[in-house]
């Protein structure tokens, strides 16, 4: 979860406000989360009651969850009324589930590296969506590397993605040629990251 989520211990509360009509989209379905959130537990990943703090007063019985957090499905059941049901349970740091699920991350995009793990952020942001949120992840790893960094050029690859994301086609390739520069510089004539920079040259 990339933001901090809030919900509600009543229910009803919930079912109110997904409304009781369908969505008028056909690849959008109504959806009723059900989180076991175990209390002894709250110290890893934080939620607290926040009902006293609430704009509202005591209106919505508020359960803030921390971002970062992760969850694992337990079911997911239709009821008749057409909201789906989907049972999660938030997950501790040392659950099987959520210890792999770190790990494909680490495989997929990299990081242990200190300061280039935001170039593994960045990666997983801009995966979902937020290109903006990951320009300024790569930005910082940027400010926090040596001239001659192998990782200086990850960070120049990977604005250039996001600037590609954004249309600025023209400073994508600026960025592409500085990360390639780089690369030549610094590695093999058969290194991979050679590839990956002619291959976002080429698109």
């Amino acid at each position: 979860m990339n933001s901090f989520l809030s919900t509600t211990k009543t229910r009803n509360l919930a079912l109110f406000y997904l409304g009781d009509q369908e969505v008028p989209y056909r690849n959008m379905k109504r959806v009723l989360f059900e989180i076991t959130a175990d209390p002894k537990f709250a110290g890893e990943k934080p939620f607290a009651d926040i009902t006293t703090r609430s704009c509202f007063l005591n209106e919505e019985d508020e359960v803030l969850i921390m971002f970062g957090s992760i969850f694992r499905i337990i079911n997911v059941d239709r009821e008749t009324s057409g909201i789906s049901i989907v049972k999660i349970e938030l997950c501790t740091n040392d659950n099987k589930d959520s210890t792999t699920i770190l790990k494909h991350l680490k495989d997929e995009y990299g990081g242990g590296y200190g300061e280039t793990d935001l170039i593994c952020v960045g990666q997983v942001v801009r995966r979902m969506g937020c290109s903006s949120t990951a320009e300024k992840y790569f930005h910082r790893c940027l400010s926090s590397l040596g001239h001659e960094d192998v990782h200086l050029s990850t960070c120049y690859y990977n604005l250039a993605v996001v600037a590609n994301d954004k249309g600025e086609y023209q400073s994508s390739l600026e960025l592409h040629l500085k990360a390639l520069n780089i690369r030549m510089r610094i590695l093999q004539p058969n290194d991979p990251d050679l590839a990956e920079s002619y291959n976002g040259l080429g698109n």
